[in-house]
């Protein structure tokens, strides 16, 4: 796999094939962010504006892609990294709620 496939940051760990549900924001989001975007190989546009994306490459692509899109970009599957954003999405809002005073985060 050459770099201008996987860029250099994901050469490393096994490619696997994913399925991304968008919203029309998360479309237009997809279309306008390029830094770390995969490539999809297939998309299945939905009725009500949204699409399912499918990819083929590493989880850790798929991660730090998509985890910008919040509520727009759902991972379908693989199940384990649908769960794994869920948590890291749970986490957020932990570290969040756990701010009393956005100005002073040392309270």
């Amino acid at each position: 796999m050459a770099v201008t496939d996987k860029g250099v940051s994901f050469l490393i760990g096994e490619n696997d094939q994913f399925r991304i549900w968008l919203s029309s924001v998360g479309k237009r989001q997809f279309q306008n962010i390029a830094h770390l975007r995969p490539l999809p190989i297939k998309t299945d546009e939905l009725i009500d504006g949204a699409a399912i994306y499918y990819f083929d490459c590493t989880p850790l692509q798929i991660q730090y892609y998509f985890f910008q899109f919040g509520e727009n970009a759902v991972v379908l599957s693989p199940i384990e990294l649908h769960q794994g954003m869920l948590e890291q999405y749970k986490r957020a809002c932990q570290s969040y709620g756990r701010l009393k005073d956005p100005e002073r985060p040392d309270l």
